[in-house]
């Protein structure tokens, strides 16, 4: 009886694992995908910097020009 136990607590211990690792694999995809979403916000964020100022040196370019 004790190798039955043995077999049944090392199941029980498998299937557990098992549930762990899938549910760590679940929260990884999730965290995986809010960090896709912070670095889209960021280049976001440069790409309109960036326009600015570009924005501000034609600006000046044009008033340069005018002068």
């Amino acid at each position: 009886t004790s190798i039955l136990k043995m077999q049944e607590d090392d199941l029980r211990r498998k299937t557990q694992r098992d549930q762990e690792l899938e549910s760590a694999s679940e929260k990884g995809d999730e965290d995986d995908s809010d960090d896709t979403e912070i670095e889209e916000e960021k280049k976001g964020i440069q790409l309109d910097e960036y326009m600015k100022e570009s924005l501000e040196i034609l600006s000046d370019y044009i008033k340069l020009q005018k002068k």
